[in-house]
């Protein structure tokens, strides 16, 4: 379960006031661990990397042999 956001009923509340408030920097950061988690536990995630890293790989052979020098 999602925490959340301290930001309801704070008497402090303002505009501007994210970047000043440790509640919500706290809840931020926790949110932020949570979503990978998240993601590290969906199976599209080490798929989506693979398939990353494949693309990556490709890409950079297209490249090398465009730029060889033949003698």
């Amino acid at each position: 379960m999602r925490p959340l956001p301290p930001c309801k009923g704070c008497e402090f509340r303002s505009e501007l006031c994210h970047g000043k408030c440790e509640g919500y920097k706290a809840f931020k950061a926790e949110l932020e661990r949570l979503k990978a988690e998240e993601r590290k536990n969906t199976p599209s995630y080490e798929y989506a990397s693979e398939q990353i890293k494949k693309r990556m790989h490709r890409n950079f052979m297209k490249t090398e042999k465009r730029n060889r020098k033949r003698f």
